[in-house]
Protein backbone atom coordinates (compact mmCIF):
# COMPACT_ATOMS: atom_id res chain seq x y z
CA UNK A 1 0.00 0.00 0.00
CA UNK A 2 1.55 3.36 -0.93
CA UNK A 3 1.79 5.97 1.13
CA UNK A 4 0.93 9.77 -0.12
CA UNK A 5 3.26 12.52 1.49
CA UNK A 6 2.57 15.50 2.42
CA UNK A 7 4.68 16.92 -0.89
CA UNK A 8 2.71 14.37 -3.02
CA UNK A 9 -0.49 15.44 -1.74
CA UNK A 10 0.17 19.73 -1.98
CA UNK A 11 1.51 18.56 -5.72
CA UNK A 12 -2.18 17.13 -6.65
CA UNK A 13 -4.14 20.13 -5.06
CA UNK A 14 -2.00 22.58 -6.77
CA UNK A 15 -2.34 20.63 -10.19
CA UNK A 16 -6.00 20.10 -9.41
CA UNK A 17 -6.79 23.61 -8.95
CA UNK A 18 -4.55 24.95 -11.95
CA UNK A 19 -6.85 22.43 -14.22
CA UNK A 20 -10.38 23.74 -12.71
CA UNK A 21 -9.30 27.33 -12.67
CA UNK A 22 -9.43 27.98 -16.58
CA UNK A 23 -12.78 25.87 -16.38
CA UNK A 24 -14.30 28.05 -13.67
CA UNK A 25 -13.38 31.17 -15.69
CA UNK A 26 -14.87 29.58 -18.54
CA UNK A 27 -17.94 28.52 -17.02
CA UNK A 28 -18.35 32.52 -15.51
CA UNK A 29 -17.73 33.67 -18.84
CA UNK A 30 -20.30 31.82 -20.39
CA UNK A 31 -22.67 33.10 -17.75
CA UNK A 32 -22.45 35.97 -18.23
CA UNK A 33 -22.03 35.77 -22.23
CA UNK A 34 -25.50 34.84 -22.60
CA UNK A 35 -27.74 37.26 -21.16
CA UNK A 36 -25.40 39.73 -22.99
CA UNK A 37 -26.76 38.18 -26.30
CA UNK A 38 -30.53 38.08 -25.20
CA UNK A 39 -30.28 41.55 -24.48
CA UNK A 40 -27.80 42.70 -27.58
CA UNK A 41 -25.33 43.78 -25.38
CA UNK A 42 -21.65 44.40 -27.35
CA UNK A 43 -19.98 42.08 -25.35
CA UNK A 44 -21.80 39.07 -26.63
CA UNK A 45 -20.20 36.11 -28.38
CA UNK A 46 -22.25 34.18 -30.27
CA UNK A 47 -19.42 32.04 -31.06
CA UNK A 48 -19.68 30.95 -27.48
CA UNK A 49 -23.04 30.27 -27.74
CA UNK A 50 -24.38 26.57 -28.04
CA UNK A 51 -26.98 25.25 -30.53
CA UNK A 52 -29.87 25.56 -28.38
CA UNK A 53 -28.74 29.06 -26.37
CA UNK A 54 -28.19 30.51 -29.84
CA UNK A 55 -31.88 29.65 -30.99
CA UNK A 56 -33.25 31.14 -27.96
CA UNK A 57 -31.03 34.21 -28.24
CA UNK A 58 -32.55 34.59 -31.78
CA UNK A 59 -35.89 34.65 -30.47
CA UNK A 60 -35.04 36.90 -28.07
CA UNK A 61 -34.00 39.28 -29.84
CA UNK A 62 -36.97 39.59 -32.65
CA UNK A 63 -39.53 39.54 -29.90
CA UNK A 64 -37.51 42.22 -28.52
CA UNK A 65 -37.41 44.11 -31.76
CA UNK A 66 -40.94 43.75 -32.69
CA UNK A 67 -41.39 45.15 -28.91
CA UNK A 68 -39.15 48.49 -29.85
CA UNK A 69 -41.20 48.90 -33.43
CA UNK A 70 -44.77 48.59 -31.34
CA UNK A 71 -43.18 51.62 -29.24
CA UNK A 72 -41.91 53.75 -31.80
CA UNK A 73 -38.22 53.37 -30.65
CA UNK A 74 -35.14 54.46 -32.97
CA UNK A 75 -33.40 50.78 -32.20
CA UNK A 76 -36.61 49.37 -34.30
CA UNK A 77 -35.71 47.34 -37.15
CA UNK A 78 -38.44 47.28 -39.53
CA UNK A 79 -36.68 45.12 -42.29
CA UNK A 80 -36.04 41.81 -39.57
CA UNK A 81 -39.97 41.99 -39.38
CA UNK A 82 -42.05 39.47 -41.15
CA UNK A 83 -44.35 40.52 -43.26
CA UNK A 84 -47.93 39.43 -40.86
CA UNK A 85 -45.75 41.63 -38.46
CA UNK A 86 -44.93 44.46 -40.73
CA UNK A 87 -49.09 44.70 -41.06
CA UNK A 88 -49.50 44.35 -37.38
CA UNK A 89 -47.00 47.29 -36.74
CA UNK A 90 -49.29 49.69 -39.69
CA UNK A 91 -51.94 49.18 -38.14
CA UNK A 92 -50.61 49.98 -34.31
CA UNK A 93 -48.91 52.78 -35.75
CA UNK A 94 -52.01 54.30 -37.72
CA UNK A 95 -54.07 53.64 -34.44
CA UNK A 96 -51.37 55.54 -32.30
CA UNK A 97 -51.57 58.89 -34.83
CA UNK A 98 -55.29 58.58 -34.46
CA UNK A 99 -54.68 58.67 -30.79
CA UNK A 100 -52.03 61.65 -31.08
CA UNK A 101 -54.86 63.49 -33.27
CA UNK A 102 -57.76 63.05 -31.12
CA UNK A 103 -55.76 64.64 -28.37
CA UNK A 104 -54.19 67.38 -30.32
CA UNK A 105 -50.81 66.57 -29.49
CA UNK A 106 -48.06 67.78 -32.52
CA UNK A 107 -46.90 64.25 -33.68
CA UNK A 108 -50.69 64.02 -35.12
CA UNK A 109 -50.47 63.40 -39.07
CA UNK A 110 -53.67 64.40 -40.52
CA UNK A 111 -53.14 63.81 -43.35
CA UNK A 112 -53.45 60.24 -42.46
CA UNK A 113 -56.63 59.77 -40.95
CA UNK A 114 -59.67 58.23 -42.83
CA UNK A 115 -62.43 60.37 -44.00
CA UNK A 116 -64.60 58.72 -40.53
CA UNK A 117 -61.49 59.34 -38.36
CA UNK A 118 -61.04 63.22 -39.44
CA UNK A 119 -64.88 63.68 -38.21
CA UNK A 120 -64.28 61.46 -35.38
CA UNK A 121 -61.35 64.34 -34.12
CA UNK A 122 -63.59 67.05 -34.74
CA UNK A 123 -66.24 65.98 -33.08
CA UNK A 124 -63.54 65.11 -29.99
CA UNK A 125 -62.53 68.73 -30.39
CA UNK A 126 -65.59 70.68 -30.66
CA UNK A 127 -66.92 68.32 -27.77
CA UNK A 128 -63.79 69.34 -25.73
CA UNK A 129 -63.51 72.92 -26.66
CA UNK A 130 -67.61 73.19 -24.94
CA UNK A 131 -66.80 71.17 -22.14
CA UNK A 132 -64.06 74.06 -21.58
CA UNK A 133 -65.82 76.78 -21.90
CA UNK A 134 -69.17 75.32 -19.68
CA UNK A 135 -66.49 74.73 -17.38
CA UNK A 136 -64.82 77.94 -17.38
CA UNK A 137 -61.30 76.23 -17.90
CA UNK A 138 -58.54 75.53 -20.56
CA UNK A 139 -58.79 76.68 -24.66
CA UNK A 140 -62.54 78.03 -24.96
CA UNK A 141 -63.18 79.13 -28.94
CA UNK A 142 -66.45 80.90 -28.45
CA UNK A 143 -66.49 80.84 -32.15
CA UNK A 144 -67.06 77.07 -32.75
CA UNK A 145 -69.45 76.68 -30.06
CA UNK A 146 -73.29 76.44 -31.64
CA UNK A 147 -76.39 78.79 -30.68
CA UNK A 148 -77.31 76.55 -28.17
CA UNK A 149 -74.02 75.54 -26.78
CA UNK A 150 -73.47 79.68 -26.57
CA UNK A 151 -76.68 79.68 -24.59
CA UNK A 152 -75.71 76.83 -22.48
CA UNK A 153 -72.39 78.65 -21.50
CA UNK A 154 -73.53 82.02 -20.81
CA UNK A 155 -75.93 80.19 -18.47
CA UNK A 156 -73.11 78.43 -17.15
CA UNK A 157 -70.96 81.88 -16.88
CA UNK A 158 -73.53 83.68 -14.97
CA UNK A 159 -74.19 81.00 -12.53
CA UNK A 160 -70.13 80.94 -11.82
CA UNK A 161 -70.54 84.64 -11.25
CA UNK A 162 -73.29 84.55 -9.17
CA UNK A 163 -71.39 81.77 -6.70
CA UNK A 164 -68.00 83.69 -6.85
CA UNK A 165 -70.25 86.98 -5.34
CA UNK A 166 -71.95 84.80 -2.73
CA UNK A 167 -68.44 83.52 -1.65
CA UNK A 168 -67.18 86.67 -1.80
CA UNK A 169 -64.58 85.81 -4.09
CA UNK A 170 -62.38 87.57 -6.37
CA UNK A 171 -63.81 87.07 -9.76
CA UNK A 172 -67.24 88.54 -8.52
CA UNK A 173 -68.07 90.88 -11.25
CA UNK A 174 -71.17 92.92 -9.94
CA UNK A 175 -72.53 93.92 -13.02
CA UNK A 176 -73.29 91.09 -14.15
CA UNK A 177 -76.07 89.87 -11.65
CA UNK A 178 -79.39 90.31 -12.24
CA UNK A 179 -81.71 92.87 -10.19
CA UNK A 180 -82.93 89.98 -8.00
CA UNK A 181 -79.45 88.58 -7.50
CA UNK A 182 -77.98 91.85 -6.59
CA UNK A 183 -81.00 92.39 -3.93
CA UNK A 184 -80.19 88.88 -2.20
CA UNK A 185 -77.08 89.52 -2.08
CA UNK A 186 -77.39 92.80 -0.30
CA UNK A 187 -79.53 90.82 2.22
CA UNK A 188 -77.18 88.42 2.65
CA UNK A 189 -74.52 90.71 2.91
CA UNK A 190 -76.70 92.75 5.72
CA UNK A 191 -77.52 89.61 7.24
CA UNK A 192 -73.83 88.26 7.94
CA UNK A 193 -72.38 92.14 9.24
CA UNK A 194 -75.15 92.36 11.62
CA UNK A 195 -74.12 88.90 13.30
CA UNK A 196 -70.35 90.33 13.09
CA UNK A 197 -71.51 92.79 14.49
CA UNK A 198 -73.38 91.37 17.50
CA UNK A 199 -71.14 88.27 17.91
CA UNK A 200 -67.83 89.79 17.83
CA UNK A 201 -66.38 87.73 15.36
CA UNK A 202 -66.14 88.29 11.72
CA UNK A 203 -65.58 91.43 9.94
CA UNK A 204 -68.36 94.23 11.19
CA UNK A 205 -69.27 97.64 9.93
CA UNK A 206 -71.03 99.08 12.52
CA UNK A 207 -72.33 102.39 9.78
CA UNK A 208 -74.37 99.83 7.87
CA UNK A 209 -76.02 98.61 11.03
CA UNK A 210 -79.96 99.69 10.95
CA UNK A 211 -81.44 101.23 13.51
CA UNK A 212 -83.17 98.19 14.94
CA UNK A 213 -79.72 96.41 14.65
CA UNK A 214 -77.78 99.06 16.27
CA UNK A 215 -79.68 99.47 19.17
CA UNK A 216 -79.47 95.74 20.89
CA UNK A 217 -75.87 96.14 20.32
CA UNK A 218 -75.75 99.47 22.06
CA UNK A 219 -77.38 98.44 24.84
CA UNK A 220 -75.22 95.16 25.59
CA UNK A 221 -72.23 97.32 24.74
CA UNK A 222 -73.58 99.81 27.44
CA UNK A 223 -73.56 97.28 30.22
CA UNK A 224 -70.30 95.36 29.72
CA UNK A 225 -68.16 96.18 32.82
CA UNK A 226 -64.85 98.34 31.88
Amino acid sequence: MKVITRTMFCFLIACLSAWQGPLFAQLSNHDDNLPACRYGWESCNHSNLTEAESREVAVSVHQGNIADCRMGRISCDRSQLTAPEAIALAVVEHQRNVSDCINTMASCDYSALTKLEVRLVATTDRTRNYSHCVDGWGPCDRSKLSSQEARAVALADHQRNSSACKNGTESCNYSKLTASEATVLVVAEQRRNSNACKSGYGYCDSSRLTAAEARPIAAETSVIPR
